[in-house]
């Protein structure tokens, strides 16, 4: 009896580890989904003309090779 509690310890002193790790991973995906979100609304905020943006302001070049 006193070893399976022990055991039942062990186990659950594993899931304890587990779990925090699984918080850890979910609050690394969380952030990074806040990023990329914020990036989002900034770009669209920023995107007065309603299509796509240069960024660099130089030409686009098409599939042939020349500029758009």
């Amino acid at each position: 009896m006193v070893w399976e509690i022990e055991l039942l310890k062990d186990e659950v002193h594993d899931l304890n580890r587990a779990m925090e790790a699984l918080k850890r991973v979910v609050r690394t995906l969380s952030r990074s989904f806040l990023n990329f979100s914020t990036q989002v609304n900034n770009a669209l905020e920023h995107n007065n003309h309603g299509g796509a943006d240069n960024i660099e302001g130089g030409r686009i070049d098409n599939i042939e090779g020349g500029c758009a």
